[in-house]
């Protein structure tokens, strides 16, 4: 294939247009909304050549028919408790393609059957919008992003402002592991990560077994030489932290099947400002997984200003809500977490003391020691946040993000 042919596939091969149209819901109207959307599409603020416009205009109805064509025929409308013909689910993905730019992977995630949600569909903001805005915003902060994305950077952040965090006890690289103190890993539980990997990439516990003196994971038993050696062979050119292991107070032990929860509490910050909450949700693990993590096959629940919560949902698989915790049974729909209080104060203070960055989304951990800050987060998945309670993050975190957008301006 030409060079010519393979850019052209490319820049047709697409699940959403990257040209703002002059029929979409968002092309000219001057809400917040509105004007985030567009920004989206153009961030560096060019003028679109007439053809290209032009081009998309006719090409994207097309493209759009295809995609939402195959989706339709492929959907389990009984596994989504879908109730309507597929002629109709049809109109409906191909008519919030075309008017509103959503992709396929948006309708099924928000969950636009449901006609209360396709009424709200322009405040909706998807996954290529939310890491486009939100990188756009750090483009002149690399060294405070680098700051969160290097978790051992982060941790030793936390110790020098004296915030909570998780006890880092060993680094392990292809060159070695470098323990903390002493020359030996501690004889207690643990939990290994990758740095500077997201999404709870690699995440794996290890219980010890004070009789044999081992670590335990995948039914694998390692002496301490052994785990090491393990260590540093899985590094391959990255780093691996080596934590000890945290577990769930005890109000939460009923929200998981085995590993940590989290809250994630997202916050946003203008110079000279006072941090302020946006939104928050709680990441419950399901079934033998060794993290919480909502892309790891768990539920998420919004949590209301009260700390209650809301019905959760899964990311994946067939979006169906869940009043109990699919492992536990226990009540999720109506519970309240009596500290989120203190948990929204912790981000708030984890905030205003690490970083200047404009919007954070921080994983907060109430553990057996009480509440930390598990890590923070640069692009902190809208999914979680909208996904649950079907609660776009419309106006509110637009007017932010233009506030915060005037000010990136103002100090680049």
């Amino acid at each position: 294939m030409s060079n010519i042919a393979k850019k052209i596939l490319q820049r047709t091969a697409i699940d959403t247009c990257h040209v703002c149209l002059p029929y979409f819901s968002f092309a000219f109207a001057q809400d917040s909304v509105s004007i985030v959307h567009r920004h989206a599409l153009n961030l560096n603020g060019r003028r679109r050549s007439v053809l290209k416009v032009a081009f998309f205009a006719v090409y994207w109805p097309i493209r759009a028919f295809v995609l939402a064509l195959k989706a339709t025929i492929e959907m389990d409308r009984e596994l989504h408790g879908v109730d309507m013909s597929r002629g109709a689910v049809f109109w409906i993905f191909w008519s919030l393609m075309v008017r509103h730019n959503m992709t396929i992977e948006s309708c099924f995630r928000f969950r636009m059957w449901d006609p209360r949600n396709r009424q709200r569909a322009p405040e909706y903001f998807q996954r290529y919008e939310h890491y486009a805005l939100l990188k756009w915003l750090g483009r002149n902060q690399a060294q405070q992003w680098q700051s969160l994305l290097d978790k051992a950077a982060f941790e030793s952040l936390c110790r020098m402002c004296d915030v909570p965090c998780a006890d880092i006890v060993a680094t392990a690289s292809d060159q070695g592991v470098v323990i903390q103190n002493g020359s030996h890993l501690p004889k207690t539980d643990l939990f290994s990560k990758f740095n500077e990997q997201s999404c709870g990439s690699g995440g794996q516990a290890w219980m010890y077994n004070g009789a044999s003196q081992t670590w335990q994971n995948d039914q694998q038993s390692y002496t301490e030489p052994q785990l090491l050696n393990y260590f540093q062979d899985r590094a391959k050119g990255e780093s691996i932290l080596i934590q000890l292991r945290l577990e769930n107070a005890e109000a939460l032990k009923k929200f998981s099947s085995g590993a940590l929860c989290s809250i994630r509490i997202v916050t946003s910050k203008l110079p000279g400002q006072a941090p302020q909450h946006l939104r928050s949700s709680l990441r419950m693990p399901v079934g033998q997984v060794d993290i919480d993590n909502f892309a790891a096959g768990g539920v998420a629940a919004n949590i209301e200003a009260s700390g209650r919560l809301t019905t959760a949902i899964k990311k994946f698989g067939d979006f169906q809500y869940c009043t109990v915790h699919p492992h536990t049974d226990a009540q999720i729909t109506g519970a309240v977490l009596d500290d989120f209080d203190e948990a929204l104060a912790l981000a708030i203070r984890a905030h205003a003391s690490l970083t200047d960055l404009y919007f954070v989304g921080w994983d907060i951990a109430h553990t057996q020691h009480g509440m930390i800050v598990v890590e923070g987060n640069i692009t902190w998945d809208q999914a979680v946040i909208q996904m649950p309670a079907s609660g776009p993050l419309g106006k509110e975190f637009c007017d932010r993000y233009i506030a915060a957008k005037t000010a990136s301006e103002r100090s680049a």
